[in-house]
């Protein structure tokens, strides 16, 4: 939980740096900003297991607060990611991002 705790809000303070930047094009900024949503999610990947529903062996040591923070973060970041792919065009890629931002959003709602 320390990586969440560290290095997200690291990520997340670098992220709105570069877009609160109005030098930057829009196009600049996303090229600069989208390797730190790539990182947030290898940071977060060791959670999923914690937070997948549906798993079998799903590891029951993270508290309900703990989960909807995880959820929230996923959501987020998955939208983030989809927000820049539909900029780039890249369809396919930006509706597989939203389509995990949704399904987190809706676990963090059905369990919030």
């Amino acid at each position: 939980n320390v990586e969440i705790n560290i290095l997200i809000p690291i990520y997340r303070n670098l992220v709105k740096i570069y877009v609160e930047d109005t030098s930057l094009s829009d196009m600049d900024c996303d090229n600069i900003i989208f390797p730190y949503y790539g990182k947030m999610l290898t940071v977060l990947q060791p959670w999923s297991q914690c937070v997948d529903l549906d798993a079998a062996n799903q590891i029951d040591s993270l508290s309900k607060d703990q989960v909807d923070k995880i959820l929230e973060i996923f959501s987020d970041t998955e939208q983030s990611i989809s927000s820049i792919h539909t900029k780039r065009n890249q369809f396919t890629l930006s509706e597989s991002h939203c389509q995990r931002a949704l399904s987190c959003a809706k676990r963090y709602n059905e369990e919030g």
